[in-house]
């Protein structure tokens, strides 16, 4: 049995953040110009949120690729429910 594994990429060098699937070498999702990490953090949850049935959520901690700018950790394909969202 086969299982979609899924990573985040960070590059800080040039503000760059990619979410991949092990059945691809071409990024699912890319976001350009975050100007850090916690810009990156920030976009996945907003994507996440304004996007309930696509989201994602991705480990607690990124590891550093050697001695470059890009970050890597796991991620995960979420679905948000939210009561009333759209509710007056």
């Amino acid at each position: 049995m086969s299982t979609t594994r899924w990573i985040a990429t960070y590059d800080e060098t040039i503000g760059r953040l990619d979410i991949y699937s092990s059945n691809s070498a071409r990024p699912v999702y890319t976001w350009r110009r975050r100007r850090d990490h916690m810009h990156a953090t920030q976009t996945l949850i907003l994507w996440s949120w304004e996007h309930p049935t696509d989201g994602w959520r991705t480990s607690l901690f990124w590891e550093r690729q050697g001695e470059t700018g890009l970050l890597v950790a796991d991620a995960w394909p979420i679905r948000i429910t939210v009561e009333d969202r759209w509710a007056a």
